[in-house]
């Protein structure tokens, strides 16, 4: 009998678990999350080091030499962890409708979503916008700009957009890409019922990256880039449409992480390969990421912003499902930490940066004194590097009070959120996929879901094997994904679809019952995932034998 296929499971989270309600706890933050991936804290949190970087070498007097263009030095690219930030939103985000539209879990309530994202991003964004707007005169020109950076419009015009905080108009193209996201997902569960998933995550990335090359030719080549309203809300990289083709990479990602760690069974060859594979696209990320940093060409095309989302989307494969190697400096505790409390820190650094930079031009003055005036490039330099460490802790620690006193205290309402979402109803009907949503015909391997089991592999060239590659074993299977009440769910179908002699499902026990014959094979492709027949040993996960 040959060994059982594999399916590719997710790292875990590392470390002990940590009791619930003691004071370790509440002091270390939490993600929020149902399922965190560790290793995506510590790439937010280089994402985040990567604009404060940008923000102190555009501080410091000086880094620019007269003469000379900004976009000519590399060190003006590392603001492109805002397009990182995009990738991670595109991918985490999409998660849930991923494994929707495979069939894995009932459709994500829309209203619930968009509850979450508020939970999420709205109570700190508001407090600070409050704070700041309270610390400068208030006038009737200060109360309307507040107003409308609270319904997180910012972009909507040149004179709103860096008015009060110069990241603020991010927040904006993020939470309009939140109003996008359901009407993306719903896009491409009506092109999957037509056309199969595979290409319906096509077309809706290629609609995504029309929308964004428009974007990019209009906000350089054409007449309407002049309009106010047209110029930030919809063109220029002030406007969500510019970076939508950033998030769909992310989306993209989604798909495929759902697809190889949930659904699809690997041979132990492939599952060998795999983090090798996975490690040569993290490769070729960085090359990419490095290239538009200090290749002239590039960083000089006008549709050059269009490869960040695959430059950083290679870094995330390689990250998730590449050598273990690449995990680890991300899921090390103070990457982790640093990435948890992210989001405060990238509202609260611009204003760090502003009340420390005057502070340190002395070492500039000192530094010139000391060497002469041409060592006026390395004064410049060592102004940059101490502002940047001297931010990202006074920033770190902002955020984590920010963190506590703001974000912890609608944890709990975001978990609620998620509860409710998650948890089928008792009333809820198991029914198949759609022969046209199934990305496996009949005659494919099955998909059996099953608890895993470590196994050990040998090294591969690039790095072992992650010890989230596992094997399979022989277990009761999970209870499979159940339709909600008064919706019918992707993976759903009419009886009379099936054909002649095909087996039924009991929706009770799983066991395959009969209606006088019949082949099961045939019926396979008619069933839920998880109670599919076994191509290999004829068994079937639920403990049944194939008749």
């Amino acid at each position: 009998m040959g060994s059982a296929p594999k399916i590719l499971s997710a790292p875990p989270t590392p470390g002990r678990p940590v009791k619930r309600g003691s004071l370790r706890a509440w002091l270390w933050p939490e993600s929020g999350a149902v399922n965190p991936i560790p290793a995506l804290d510590g790439l937010r949190a280089v994402a985040a080091l990567m604009v404060i970087l940008s923000h102190a070498w555009t501080f410091v007097p000086g880094t620019v030499q007269p003469g000379h263009n900004p976009l000519d030095y590399p060190l003006y690219y590392t603001r492109s962890g805002v397009q990182l930030f995009y990738v991670l939103s595109g991918f985490l985000l999409f998660l849930p409708y991923a494994q929707w539209l495979f069939g894995l879990r009932p459709r994500p309530a829309t209203l619930l979503f968009y509850k979450r994202r508020i939970l999420r991003v709205g109570p700190a964004y508001w407090v600070s916008l409050v704070i700041l707007v309270l610390a400068a005169p208030l006038t009737g020109a200060a109360i309307k700009d507040m107003a409308i950076h609270l319904v997180f419009l910012s972009n909507i015009s040149w004179k709103t957009v860096f008015s009060i905080n110069g990241v603020y108009w991010t927040m904006a193209i993020e939470v309009q890409f939140y109003v996008m996201l359901a009407l993306i997902a719903w896009a491409m569960y009506a092109l999957a019922k037509k056309a199969g998933l595979k290409w319906a995550s096509f077309w809706v990335f290629c609609v995504l990256g029309v929308i964004s090359v428009v974007s990019h030719v209009l906000t350089y080549k054409g007449p309407v880039r002049t309009i106010s309203v047209v110029s930030t809300l919809l063109l220029n990289n002030t406007s969500m449409p510019y970076w939508l083709s950033t998030f769909g990479c992310g989306i993209l990602c989604a798909i495929g992480y759902v697809h190889l760690t949930k659904v699809v069974h690997l041979k132990k060859s492939m599952v060998q390969r795999l983090p090798g594979i996975c490690t040569r696209i993290f490769i070729l990320g960085l090359a990419l990421s490095l290239g538009l940093f200090f290749w002239h060409w590039l960083q000089s095309h006008y549709l050059s912003d269009l490869l960040y989302g695959p430059a950083y989307t290679g870094l995330l494969v390689g990250v998730l499902l590449g050598a273990a190697i690449l995990r680890k400096p991300f899921e090390s505790k103070v990457m982790r930490f640093a990435g948890l409390v992210s989001y405060s820190c990238y509202i609260w650094h611009p204003i760090v940066l502003h009340a420390l930079e005057p502070r340190l031009r002395f070492l500039q003055q000192d530094i010139v004194q000391a060497l002469g005036p041409q060592a006026q490039s390395v004064a410049i330099a060592s102004e940059v590097i101490v502002l940047f460490i001297l931010g990202s802790l006074g920033s770190t620690a902002l955020a984590y009070i920010s963190y506590q006193c703001v974000e912890r205290l609608f944890i709990n309402a975001r978990k609620q959120a998620h509860e409710k979402v998650d948890k089928p109803s008792q009333k809820q009907a198991t029914q198949s996929m759609p022969q046209q949503m199934n990305p496996y015909p009949s005659g494919a391997p099955s998909l059996r879901r099953r608890p895993l089991a470590d196994v050990q592999f040998p090294p591969s060239g690039l790095g072992s094997a992650p010890p989230s590659l596992a094997a399979q074993r022989f277990d009761r299977p999970e209870t499979p994904p159940r339709e909600p009440p008064g919706e019918a769910a992707p993976w759903a179908m009419e009886r009379r679809l099936a054909p002649p002699g095909a087996t039924s499902v009991s929706d009770h026990s799983g066991a395959v019952g009969g209606n006088g014959g019949g082949n099961p094979r045939q019926a396979d492709a008619y069933r839920p995932l998880s109670q599919q027949v076994d191509k290999t040993d004829g068994s079937h996960p639920s403990g049944w034998v194939r008749p």
